[in-house]
């Protein structure tokens, strides 16, 4: 199990175990309410707020994650709520909630699958003797050189595509997360693609 903190740990089991059962239903007054509203109510200590984010982002969490965490994706949607607890006192005033609440997602998914890599990295079967290089794929080179290649994007460019290819968010959604038009997100993404074809 995770580690925990006070009164969150109590609303996220709670909210866990709702969401087992059948979420309930919001009330009037919270559903009228914007994330961001919701999220500054949390960051002034409403666990009430908190519980109907939870009530509306676990869900598309489990729908983001599933692809690459399958039976990991419980966990990962807690350990995400989790550091957006820690990190609450560091959301802008202003900014859109569902954006940075996915990129906590996104970049807990990457640290995963590197630390993943990098216990393959030290298991006997992927070293390659000799000179010669390895006859089929080298799978574990060839996920570094990738995660390095996007790593290496501009920051708005890597943002497009994680939400794109990673949240797998409508160009229109990212653009009004963004700040930006969909011509500006489809943009972003077709220059980050031709740097990633070019890196190859």
């Amino acid at each position: 199990m995770i580690g925990h903190s006070g009164d969150y740990y109590g609303v996220v089991q709670e909210q866990v175990a709702e969401s087992r059962r059948g979420r309930r239903a919001a009330s009037p007054e919270r559903k009228s309410q914007t994330d961001e509203a919701l999220m500054s109510a949390y960051v002034a200590g409403d666990m009430s707020a908190f519980a109907e984010l939870f009530r509306r982002y676990a869900p598309i969490l489990e729908r983001v994650l599933w692809r690459s965490l399958r039976d990991e994706v419980p966990d990962f949607v807690q350990q995400t709520f989790l550091h957006l607890h820690r990190a609450r006192a560091s959301f802008t005033v202003g900014a859109l909630f569902r954006p940075w609440l996915l990129s906590i997602a996104i970049n807990l998914q990457r640290e995963h699958f590197r630390r993943l890599k990098r216990r393959r990295a030290v298991h006997p079967d992927v070293f390659t003797f000799g000179s010669r290089p390895p006859t089929g794929p080298d799978v574990i080179y060839e996920a570094e050189r990738a995660c390095r290649a996007v790593e290496s994007l501009p920051a708005r460019e890597r943002e497009v595509l994680e939400l794109l290819c990673g949240a797998g968010l409508s160009t229109a959604d990212i653009a009004s997360e963004m700040g930006t038009t969909t011509a500006g997100v489809k943009s972003l993404a077709h220059r980050a693609r031709q740097r990633l074809r070019a890196s190859q």
